[in-house]
């Protein structure tokens, strides 16, 4: 054997096989991987280093990443992004739960901070003046990216004014800017948020928020959009539903809204899906008490109460009769499926919906998280994750085709010791992980739950990690791990943006 021709053999191949004109494959090859992936296989050879420097690259991995994380198609300006900033962005996720894995009982810091000023019209001003303890913002909602930031005022006697802010793309500490303002009536507010279908529209979802304030208005659910990247931004009302009685609980994925209202005893409560685009709804009773939270997936409607998760099946839907929901013809139904959620030591339990309703064709999208909550003597909870997994055949037809099969659970129970309300927060998915934010008097901890690849049966170990926001203490917390961003809020109404994680503002 000829060493020398041969080992000149290899090498020859290997150079072609490595040459600038199969950059292209592995510029294919990368979008295959996440973004520490193509970190580390950008450490392996020359050819792929230079490779995975490719704008191409790091534009195609954000993108994914905000599809993957529920992100608002809005959130970043690609376009005038430098390579390295679409880099470190797509790094975004991972770098967040890392600094929550490896913080060791050290409270994460800011790396900016900045106060939101309100912009007062002269009709504000005169509610303002008039009114004895009015504040400039009562309640805030967080577009999923840390973008965009609804606030609603306190109500005047023309109602609350509800406002969307652009806050700057996450990295950066550009002061917020008025978007668009609309005047939503007396006691409503906004509950729930959704992308338009083209992904670059925010639909707001508002009601009333207590049952002994309903206002003379029948339609108690409405539905705005606004396309805040337009040349003249406003919100339009694009749908409205008449609702008998107080509405406990509501969700929203795509053209449907799917919530429960309280009804007279002893009659089981209403849930009724509502197609706000066509106007069309089907209503049901289910034989259970009272639902805690209800969400859609796909065909089915999901219903937790107490310690339970049922599911029924959603028809074809039907105009409503006259302009409302005849409640009178809602049948009482049973379940197809109903089991027991896997709580022991829980008071109640909960179904809240994550960010990842943004995005239809996220991964995550079929994950459902549920909570259950123990507050005596500690602020304590445990998690399920859920992931709603195909049926295998032969597939059972009084079954549904999607069943939640457990993933993995987590129990908090070293939280803190304490005899003051604690503030929960909706779940969120960051870096193949989730992460849930709680606040005791002003002292907010995160906790993160590693996704698992497939079916654990044993409890995972959950990491935390406490956010230092100075002396500053919050009274209401939006948090987007994804980018980095928190919004809190005082108990006098003042707003925070805090940015935990910087873009390189530097020109390359």
């Amino acid at each position: 054997m000829n060493l020398q021709r041969d080992t000149g053999y290899l090498a020859t191949t290997q150079h072609e096989l490595f040459s600038p004109l199969n950059s292209d494959i592995f510029i294919n090859v990368m979008r295959f991987l996440q973004p520490p992936e193509i970190i580390t296989v950008r450490k392996t050879c020359k050819t792929l280093y230079s490779a995975s420097h490719r704008r191409i690259v790091w534009l195609d991995a954000l993108n994914r990443v905000m599809e993957e994380h529920g992100l608002f198609k809005p959130t970043y300006h690609l376009d005038s992004m430098t390579d390295g900033q679409l880099e470190q962005a797509a790094l975004f996720p991972w770098k967040f739960s890392f600094m929550v894995k490896t913080s060791n009982g050290v409270p994460l810091r800011p790396r900016a901070q900045r106060i939101l000023v309100n912009s007062l019209t002269n009709a504000e001003r005169v509610e303002q003046a008039e009114s004895e303890d009015g504040q400039d913002f009562a309640a805030t909602m967080l577009v999923p990216g840390g973008r965009f930031l609804l606030t609603t005022s306190d109500a005047y006697s023309v109602g609350s004014y509800v406002k969307l802010w652009d806050l700057g793309q996450p990295g950066n500490t550009l002061l917020p800017v008025l978007v668009a303002t609309m005047v939503l009536e007396f006691h409503r507010f906004v509950y729930a948020t959704a992308p338009t279908q083209d992904g670059l529209g925010i639909r707001i979802v508002s009601t009333f928020d207590a049952e002994d304030q309903m206002p003379a208005d029948p339609y108690k659910i409405k539905v705005h959009e606004i396309f805040p990247l337009s040349p003249s931004p406003v919100f339009r009302q694009i749908g409205a539903i008449k609702v008998p009685e107080h509405v406990t609980c509501l969700s929203i994925c795509g053209d449907r809204i799917i919530y429960s209202m309280l009804a007279l005893p002893p009659r089981p409560p209403l849930v009724i899906v509502w197609d706000f685009v066509h106007h069309l709804t089907y209503g049901f009773r289910p034989y259970l008490g009272r639902p805690t939270d209800v969400q859609i997936h796909d065909k089915y409607a999901i219903v937790c109460r107490d310690k339970s998760l049922s599911i029924w099946e959603i028809p074809p839907l039907q105009p409503p009769a006259v302009d409302d929901v005849d409640d009178a013809t809602a049948e009482e139904k049973l379940p197809i499926l109903e089991f027991l959620l896997p709580f022991v030591k829980t008071s109640y339990s909960r179904l809240p919906l994550h960010d990842l309703a943004w995005s239809s064709d996220s991964p995550y999208r079929r994950l459902l998280v549920a909570l259950g909550f123990f507050d005596t003597p500690h602020v304590s909870f445990d998690v399920a994750l859920y992931k709603m997994e195909d049926s295998p055949p032969p597939h059972n037809p009084a079954l549904p085709k999607s069943v939640p099969v457990v993933l993995t659970r987590g129990s908090f129970d070293h939280t803190l010791a304490v005899d003051g309300d604690v503030v929960r927060y909706n779940p969120h998915f960051c870096g193949n992980n989730l992460i849930l934010a709680c606040s005791v008097r002003g002292v907010v901890r995160l906790f993160m739950l590693p996704i698992p690849e497939a079916r654990e049966l044993r409890t995972s170990s959950p990491t935390s990690c406490m956010l230092k926001i100075g002396k500053f203490q919050p009274d209401r917390m939006e948090i987007a791990p994804a980018t980095g961003r928190v919004c809190t809020m005082s108990f006098d109404g003042e707003i925070r943006v805090i940015d935990y994680l910087l873009l390189d503002t530097r020109k390359v």
